[in-house]
This record gives C-alpha cells, sequence and structure tokens, in this order.
C-alpha cells in the first residue's frame, strides 16, 4: 500500500506542477488584475502539496510499520463516500438540465443530512453556500452558471 502512495503521492505532485506550469501560460488582464490562469495556478499549487504529503505519509509509514490498522471503515461510511462519488457524476450529467441552483442546493442538503447533520442545518447551509457560490461567479465575477430548464430567463 505504502509504494502504491508514494507512486501517486508523486503523480499527483507531478501534475499539479504540469498544471501550474501551464496556467502561467494563460493571458493576463489589463490594469495587474489576475486572469484565467489564478484559479488553475492555485489548484496546481494545492495537487503539488497534495501529492507531497501522500508520498512523505507512504515513506514515514514504511519507517514505522504499525501493527494494527489505522482505521476500520463502517459500512454507512463506505456507503457515504460512494454516494459523494456519485454526487459528483451526477452533478456533472445533469447541472446543464437541471442548473447550478437546484443541483448543489440538492447535492449538498442531500449529503450533509445524509452524513448526519441535522436537516435544518442541511437546508440553511446549502442555501447559503450555494447563493454565495451563485453570487460570487455569475453575478460578481461574471462567470455563467448553468440555469438549466427550470430557471431559464429567470437568473
Amino acid at each position: 500500500m505504502a509504494n502504491w502512495d508514494i507512486l501517486f503521492g508523486i503523480l499527483f505532485a507531478l501534475c499539479g506542477a504540469w498544471i501550474f506550469l501551464q496556467a502561467m501560460t494563460f493571458p493576463n488582464l489589463k490594469g495587474g488584475y489576475p486572469g484565467p490562469g489564478l484559479f488553475p495556478q492555485i489548484l496546481g499549487i494545492l495537487l503539488v502539496l497534495s501529492g507531497l504529503v501522500i508520498a512523505i505519509n507512504a515513506v514515514l509509514k514504511r519507517a514505522v510499520p504499525r501493527t494494527f490498522p489505522l482505521a476500520e471503515f463502517s459500512s454507512r461510511e463506505k456507503l457515504n463516500a460512494l454516494l459523494v462519488v456519485l454526487a459528483v457524476i451526477a452533478y456533472i450529467l445533469f447541472v446543464d438540465t437541471i442548473g447550478f441552483i437546484p443541483l448543489t442546493i440538492l447535492i449538498t442538503v442531500g449529503l450533509m443530512w445524509r452524513t448526519g447533520v441535522a436537516l435544518h442545518w442541511s437546508v440553511v447551509v446549502g442555501v447559503g453556500v450555494t447563493l454565495a457560490i451563485y453570487i460570487l461567479f455569475q453575478r460578481i465575477l461574471h462567470v455563467p452558471l448553468p440555469s438549466g430548464i427550470l430557471l431559464k430567463g429567470w437568473l
């Protein structure tokens, strides 16, 4: 297991470095404002750091072998992890049809409630975070978000 972690950690770090270097070739905006390469550069840096942490952690695990398992996951935790993956896939497939706001609220509230957050807090946080993201990207940064069939012409 540690060998795979070392390999994938290094691959993630290399991939992040490549993303960062590619994003540096993106044009800058006039007036010194950050251009479209800012977010990919940040993600590239985070990927490099994450890959290095994974690889270093794996090296340290090999140096100090453990005789007991670090974690035992219950079937509920495994199901929750699977639901997150399925939610991401559903989001990719249906965001253009359903729209950013309803689908993001639905997935956020559903996943929070499934993982044990009280329903009223799930709704408050799901709606609040979705609207904050919508306002930031659609209204302030002018990044178009899919309105979907339900909200077409309203937003």
